[in-house]
């Protein structure tokens, strides 16, 4: 039984944890590796981490005194997140450490030195600007020094890598984002929370029976998802969709936050609020996701998006910009639509291509649902990863570990 220690940068509800949750499921369910995970900043998947196996998290200390700062820098006491990482390391004695995303090479300083019988195992989920804001050239390279492989979620991420950071393609796994289920009749009949999101699905049941359109986003608005190109985007499609009736959906945006208020003063001024809904974060958005009649992603740039997945797993087809990231991969060979870089008026005209072609929308939908279970279900990448993991456990040294 091999020893794996998970390493997560957050514990928040967003993709790469997600992703990591599954996979710790699946292995937990599937492998008989003794895991355990470590959260470099804490989140609420801890919990369900912690179902799972036992799951460490560095929290900031508290404020202390200038005289007690200065005393545990002169006795060498560290309580930054590197150092709980190395603790956990030492006590745990993990075969292999899986690094679930690229952004933590901060943490990594000496570690290959002070554990030199323990394999490191890097999941890339990022292109070149999430590595610029989440980490620092330096950090980056030092851990991919420190991998002994790494798995790349989407093509163009594995090209990234070659081309922009000099890993040998030999080094380099290509595994797609995934969703945790086996096939569309496990992911419909999976239950889901709606509680918090009772009246965004009442609203959009109501629009679906009057004709309206219904497209949508989820995740966090931020310039990076496109955002700010929302408005704009909502204008293209009033212009393009004249008498036609459209909503434009995105879950994570609610009412309050900074956001929210400036995309409604630019659409109140543009005299378009009502054919837009702006909700919070949920618990699960694949109940709104189901009644979407295309999932729209404005993102500049974004690895794999699991919303994507999911509405695949739904049926619902995907609209995205070309050289945004690993989506327009998905849907080339007619299983969405994907447009030139930026341009809101072809991507408007793709919405409203769809909203004209009902049996057009349903063919792209059944083809992206066939491939999502053909080539992003668990069991496929669970036993590609895991694959991978025992392969580098069975590399490492051939002498016994010492007992802790």
């Amino acid at each position: 039984m091999a020893r794996i220690l998970l390493v997560s940068h957050d514990g928040w509800r967003t993709g790469a944890p997600y992703l990591l949750l599954w996979l710790a499921q699946w292995l937990a369910t599937h492998r008989q590796h003794e895991l355990e995970a470590f959260f470099v900043r804490d989140g609420p998947l801890r919990e369900e981490f912690a179902a799972i196996c036992p799951t460490g998290f560095w929290a900031p200390a508290p404020p202390r005194r200038l005289h007690r700062r200065l005393l545990d820098r002169l006795l060498h006491h560290d309580d930054a997140p590197g150092a709980l990482l190395r603790q956990t390391i030492t006590r745990f004695r993990p075969d292999l450490v899986y690094l679930n995303s690229l952004v933590l090479g901060q943490h990594l300083l000496g570690l290959r030195e002070d554990f030199p019988d323990t394999r490191f195992l890097s999941h890339v989920h990022e292109l070149e600007h999430s590595l610029a804001i989440s980490s620092q050239p330096d950090a980056v390279r030092r851990q991919i020094d420190l991998s002994d492989r790494l798995i790349a979620c989407a093509d163009c991420i594995r090209e990234n890598l070659i081309r922009r950071h000099d890993v040998p393609p030999q080094r380099l796994m290509l595994v797609r984002e995934f969703l945790p289920y086996r096939n569309a009749e496990e992911f419909a009949s999976a239950p889901r929370p709606t509680q918090d999101s009772a009246s965004l699905l009442a609203r959009l049941d109501d629009e679906r029976r009057r004709g309206t359109f219904v497209f949508g986003f989820t995740g966090s608005p931020i310039a990076r998802k496109g955002f700010d190109l929302f408005p704009l985007l909502v204008r293209a499609c009033a212009e393009r969709f004249a008498d036609h009736p459209f909503l434009a959906v995105w879950v994570g945006c609610g009412p309050g936050s900074v956001p929210h208020g400036l995309a409604m003063h630019d659409l109140q001024r543009l005299g378009l609020e009502d054919c837009v809904l702006l909700h919070g974060s949920v618990a699960s958005a694949v109940p709104a996701i189901g009644r979407f009649s295309a999932v729209s992603l404005l993102s500049r740039e974004d690895p794999y998006p699991v919303v994507c997945l999911e509405g695949a797993a739904l049926g619902v087809p995907s609209v995205c910009f070309e050289q945004a990231g690993g989506i327009p991969e998905f849907v080339a060979g007619g299983c969405g639509v994907a447009v030139p870089y930026l341009d809101l008026q072809a991507f408007a005209a793709a919405l409203h291509d769809l909203a004209l072609h009902p049996e057009r929308r349903e063919r792209l939908g059944e083809a992206a649902r066939e491939r999502v279970f053909r080539e992003s279900s668990i069991d496929v990448a669970g036993g590609a990863i895991s694959a991978v993991m025992e392969e580098l456990i069975s590399s490492g040294s051939s002498a016994p570990l010492p007992l802790p």
